[in-house]
């Protein structure tokens, strides 16, 4: 039994697939363009936003100041130095070496 595999219930056959190509490298020159102008469009648009809008937008002005939390520093100070002391805890595990004979 042979299997085949086609997308005619798409209402595309292999006729059609083959001159994909063709068609791609006949217009080769306005596809070209299209990117061009494509790429032109989206550099743009990627410049407006993080350059000229960043530029001409005023800043946030934060009403409050920060607080230095104390208690919290604390405690990343304790939970660094824990591992710490288990870094400098010597390894006393031996293990057999997988390429000796």
């Amino acid at each position: 039994m042979k299997m085949t595999f086609g997308f005619s219930f798409l209402g595309i056959n292999k006729k059609k697939i083959k001159k994909i190509p063709w068609i791609l490298a006949s217009y080769t020159f306005l596809i070209m363009l299209f990117l061009i102008l494509l790429d032109f469009l989206l550099g743009g648009y990627v410049y407006y936003r993080y350059i000229v809008l960043v530029k001409t937008q005023e800043p946030q002005v934060i009403e409050r100041t920060m607080k230095f939390e104390y208690n919290a520093y604390a405690q990343i100070l304790k939970s660094w130095e824990a591992k710490e002391r288990i870094f400098q805890k010597p390894d006393d595990n031996r293990y057999i070496n997988p390429f000796a004979s």
